[in-house]
């Protein structure tokens, strides 16, 4: 059986509980474990370590794991923690964040694995659980006495669990080794030694089952004498399960020189062969029996016993199972290893159904182990019916093997013969026979078996269908059709809800390939229809990736009439997850009404964490893309109104900046019309990286016509267009005439670019009737710069200098306070710079304000001139008047404080 062979190890050894002890050996038997089972000479695990997690963490593992196992999987868990038992007296695992008295909500309840095993789809499962009272996850588990698995190389299934102890027992961890080094449990060093060493393969195969690793850690406890009994239960147990193999191989076994000799005399003895007689005229020579002569003669009539049916079957019928097993070693000894088959096949077909048995075991433990194998396949296939039945009905004929027998008989013998096979074996032997029919037969011979069959023997077989790959499924289902049982089909069908997104497209091939085309249509309809969000966006990008687009199709076509909110998840999903396969989910969502996507978009605004804002921008953007159709303008005009969002009709507008500019003018106005102005204004600028005749044809169609508020929206935008853009401007208002917003445009381009706009607008063809006054306006602002420019410095002097001369006139005047009241020379002084420095800071204040203003420059300046000179001339005699009597006020005030005080 081929398949992926998957390892999940958890182990849990600290815990934030106090009541739990922090366990030694978890950690490190999971390093062994993983190094064992992940080594490709011994397990070849794929293996998934899970270390300390929580109960949360461990869970997510389990089920991500179980749930992506196929059919033919082989899938292993093992557990190593602390094992709780709860007042009901049921198991729970212990997480890293496990409280004792909160098992419930923070332990992980071993029901709960089992029913996700159940559900796991892996036809081979082995549970290892390695803590206290494990025994407790099987109710009745097995111990050692009570085990009988039967074996088959590689080729067994069924679910297997091995567990450290009973359930009322302890599992136990090793000491410490030399006082430093850690050991790890009993229980799992004991399965590491034994696959590491190879020393479980017990029968010397190359192979170590799940029994031999059974029987292997069980001897091993007992021999160190750990307190705790390991136990092994297995449920629908079929065949023998390869755990690993032995890295050393088949051990030689060593056997005296004369072993071969005494082999071969023994099967000459029952043979009942004897040396023939020698012709001669005179009297008989003595034959010698002993010696050279003596085993040619043995050997020669050996062969002869082998070439004659009758006299071997003669000796494999009636003589003892003993002797039956020595022929076919002497067989194997005499080097006819390649007729030993040939042999087991007789012995099958004409020993007596009550030897049978004994001589399985009698060849499995031998030193051909796989001779027992060769004896189970023949019965299996040619045995007479009844005889298969009597054997396989009672465990003391046939204890070990029987699964295999019924298992080959299933697989090979003509449908007349399994349904009555199945209806004369014991209830589970006959599901058996079933659910291996179900694996392996072709479609036809599925539905010749259901026709009279009854509906227990329908779902064992249908359980065996279920264990095949996906594709297969489709020849069954169209068998099913052809002989009329649609009940059936559908019910075949109906497992599409437990597959993965992977074995659905595998299904839907299936179908198609067996002419089943409809049922595949059925089967992505109710996908589209019913899966849940994320896997219908998953199941969309795997048929797109695949180039499936008339299933895609079929998909879509269903997912149309989802609510809302599952669009919503579907697009979340398919841009995240799948974004080179996003487009069909994209187109889905676009074909929405414009309600329906404005409440789609408003749910995708940036809000949140920084990585919902990036994932939900990354979606925006893309359903945007995939909206902002050309040819469909209206619609978008309607969902702007719809949206009404600043962000979502800003994005929209960004998107629609890059298609013809027919669109952009009817989207630009539909923007005005509705208010979003800044919107409108961030869509024309976006236009800037157009080519130059773009531009110009832009400009017309936007100034032909417009309303007032497009037209301060035009003139906005286009006025911080680049340089070599600025004549497409001018070119296209000039082309309709619409001179107004040429000198709309003109004053709001910033003056300090009207230089550059002088030069560009002289470049352009037929528009030379504006250069002059563009000429003049240049100017006047460069006129205006450079006076706008030495006013500013004029003004910072002026108040500098004021300043300096109020400190003088304030120190003139302490002077006199302190000084000679008389007025002199200082008083004059002051009175002479106060003059200057208010007439100028006077003047400079009238300068400010007049040549902010436009106009004849020469005459309003000879103006100011005058009548600044009259005004700094009377407010120099006032202030240099006034400054006298402060100070003689000052030195009355002075001398009246100095008489009184």
């Amino acid at each position: 059986m081929d398949g992926r062979r998957l390892a999940l190890v958890v182990a849990t050894s600290d815990y934030q509980d106090t009541e739990l002890r922090r366990l030694r050996a978890p950690a490190q038997d999971a390093a062994e474990l993983v190094e064992v089972l992940g080594d490709a000479t011994i397990g070849g695990f794929t293996v998934t370590p899970v270390l300390d997690g929580t109960k949360r963490d461990v869970e997510i593992a389990l089920e991500t794991f179980l749930t992506a196992c196929r059919p033919d999987d082989f899938a292993l868990v093992y557990l190593s923690c602390h094992g709780l038992l709860d007042a009901r007296g049921q198991l729970w695992f212990a997480a890293g964040d496990t409280f004792k008295n909160l098992l419930g909500a923070t332990a992980v309840e071993a029901q709960w694995l089992q029913k996700r095993l159940e559900n796991c789809r892996a036809t081979r499962q082995i549970v290892l659980l390695d803590c206290c009272f494990s025994g407790a996850y099987v109710k009745g588990g097995k111990g050692a006495a009570d085990v009988g698995v039967e074996t088959l190389h590689g080729g067994g299934r069924g679910h297997v669990v091995l567990t450290a102890s009973r359930a009322t027992e302890y599992s136990y961890e090793g000491e410490p080794v030399d006082g430093g080094a850690l050991a790890g449990s009993v229980f799992t060093t004991a399965l590491v030694h034994g696959l590491r060493t190879g020393e479980a393969d017990l029968d010397n195969d190359g192979v170590i089952t799940t029994d031999e690793a059974y029987d292997y850690v069980n001897g091993y406890l007992r021999a160190v004498g750990a307190n705790q009994t390991p136990t092994h239960t297995v449920v629908g147990g079929v065949g023998r399960i390869q755990l690993a193999r032995s890295p050393v191989g088949v051990r030689p076994v060593v056997v005296p020189a004369q072993s071969t000799v005494q082999v071969v005399a023994e099967a000459a003895e029952i043979m009942a062969v004897a040396p023939a007689p020698v012709a001669a005229s005179g009297p008989a020579p003595v034959i010698p029996v002993d010696g050279p002569a003596g085993e040619l003669a043995t050997l020669r009539a050996i062969r002869r016993v082998l070439d004659d049916p009758a006299a071997l079957e003669t000796v494999l019928r009636e003589r003892p199972v003993a002797d039956v097993v020595k022929v076919i070693a002497a067989v194997r000894a005499t080097g006819l290893a390649g007729r030993a088959a040939d042999v087991l096949r007789v012995a099958a077909a004409v020993r007596p159904v009550d030897d049978i048995g004994a001589l399985v075991g009698a060849t499995r433990g031998g030193s051909h182990p796989a001779d027992a194998d060769v004896l189970l396949a023949a019965i299996g296939t040619s045995r007479q019916l009844t005889d298969v039945v009597r054997l396989c009905s009672d465990p003391e004929r046939l204890d070990v093997g029987a699964d295999i027998v019924l298992g080959l008989a299933a697989r090979t013998r003509p449908v007349t013969e399994v349904r009555p096979l199945a209806r004369l074996l014991p209830l589970e032997r006959g599901q058996y026979v079933l659910h291996e029919f179900g694996k392996v037969r072709s479609g036809a011979e599925i539905a010749e078996l259901f026709a009279g069959a009854s509906s227990a023997a329908v779902l064992s077989v249908l359980d065996g269908v279920r264990r095949r790959p996906a594709a297969e499924f489709g020849v069954v289902v169209k068998a099913l059709r052809d002989a009329g049982d649609d009940v059936t089909a559908d019910r075949v069908l109906g497992w599409v809800d437990a597959l993965p997104v992977g074995e659905i497209v595998e299904l839907v091939d299936g179908l198609r390939a067996a002419g089943a085309g409809d049922d595949a249509d059925t089967v992505l309809q109710w996908a589209g229809w019913r899966l849940r969000p994320p896997l219908v966006a998953a199941l969309i990008a795997a048929l797109h990736a695949a180039g499936h687009t008339e299933s895609v199709g079929a998909v879509v076509r269903a997912a149309e009439s989802r609510p809302l909110d599952d669009l919503y998840e579907m697009l979340r999903a398919a841009v995240s997850t799948h974004a080179d396969h996003s487009g069909p989910v994209l187109e889905l969502a676009a074909r929405r009404s414009p309600d329906e996507l404005a409440t789609l978009l408003k749910r995708l605004e940036p809000t949140g964490s920084r990585g919902f804002v990036e994932a939900r921008t990354r979606t925006a953007n893309a359903l945007v893309a995939t909206v902002a159709q050309p040819n469909e303008i209206e619609r978008l005009l309607a969902l702007m109104q719809a949206a009404g969002s600043a962000p979502v009709v800003a994005r929209l507008a960004t998107t629609v900046a890059a298609a013809p500019v027919e669109t952009v003018n009817r989207f630009v106005r539909g923007l005005v019309d509705a208010g979003h102005t800044d919107a409108a204004t961030g869509m024309i600028r976006e236009a800037a990286d157009r080519p130059w005749g773009e531009i110009a044809n832009l400009v017309a169609a936007l100034a032909t016509d417009p309303p007032e508020a497009l037209v301060e929206v035009l003139v906005t935008a286009t006025a911080r267009f680049p340089q070599d853009k600025l004549s497409a401007v001018l070119a296209g208002l000039y082309r309709v005439n619409a001179m107004t917003i040429v000198d709309h445009f003109l004053h709001a381009v910033p003056v300090v670019r009207w230089h550059q706009v002088a030069p560009v607008a002289g470049q352009t063809p037929g528009y030379a009737i504006r250069m002059h006054e563009l000429r003049n306006r240049a100017a006047a602002a460069w006129r205006s710069g450079r006076r706008k420019a030495f006013l500013r410095w004029v003004a910072v002097g002026t108040g500098i200098v004021a300043l300096a001369a109020a400190t003088l006139f304030l120190a003139a005047s302490v002077t006199r306070v302190f000084g000679d009241t008389r007025f002199g020379a200082g008083d004059w002084a002051a009175w002479g710079i106060t003059t200057l420095i208010a007439g100028l800071f006077i003047w400079g204040i009238v300068a400010i304000i007049v040549n902010v203003t436009e106009g004849s420059d020469g005459e309003v300046i000879g103006v100011v001139t005058v009548w600044v000179t009259l005004a700094a001339a009377v407010a120099g005699v006032v202030l240099g008047r006034l400054a006298p009597p402060i100070a003689a006020a000052a030195t009355h005030v002075r001398d009246w404080l100095a008489w009184n005080f």
